[in-house]
């Protein structure tokens, strides 16, 4: 064990910092140990996704020719991006603008006070009421961070102004009719 003296301030306490050393007993060795750079340049806490792959490998997992397909979609046209994979954990709120919306796209900012705000802010289709609901992840899940692109042909359709809305999350999944359909989220609260 080092000692540390607190000279310049005598009214601090003397405290100690434990020195950990390589020991022949195993029972001393079985600590936590920090993972190792492999290469000399490389921090040891350091770890950088690649996310246009990370995204590719998303889309290689669904077998739903379907599902496929609304996913190449939403890859291709639905955002601004960068296009960039986050982790959503168990738990994780989010909002979801429709009361038919397949839950695919969903809002962590609140996307407004009316109807037509909601629409305008997430440009959503025309046939989407609007109607507000809170929804909540049932498991730890990966999904495709991006800002919603403008729509104009939904926005004429629709009544509202085209332009560039919230930021999205759209959660990949194998079933047709989405990623509520499919259990990844639960409604625990509906609003108007």
């Amino acid at each position: 064990m080092h000692r540390i003296e607190h000279a310049e301030h005598p009214e601090k306490h003397t405290h100690t910092t434990p020195q950990i050393e390589n020991s022949t007993r195993p029972e001393q060795n079985n600590q936590k140990k920090l993972r190792q750079p492999e290469r000399k340049d490389e921090p040891a806490h350091n770890y950088k996704m690649d996310h246009a792959k990370t995204i590719d490998q998303m889309g290689n997992k669904i077998t739903n020719p379907e599902a496929k397909q609304r996913f190449e979609d939403a890859r291709d046209n639905a955002g601004i991006g960068p296009n960039r994979v986050r982790m959503i954990p168990k738990g994780a709120q989010f909002y979801k603008t429709g009361d038919n919306s397949s839950g695919n796209y969903l809002t962590e900012d609140y996307p407004g006070k009316n109807k037509l705000q909601r629409k305008e802010n997430t440009q959503a289709p025309p046939g989407n009421d609007g109607k507000l609901s809170k929804v909540e992840s049932t498991r730890p899940q990966l999904g495709i961070e991006s800002r919603i692109k403008p729509q104009p042909e939904w926005a004429a359709q629709a009544g509202y102004k085209p332009k560039e809305g919230l930021k999205q999350i759209y959660t990949p999944n194998n079933n047709p009719k989405g990623a509520f359909a499919d259990g990844r989220y639960k409604t625990v609260d509906d609003k108007k």
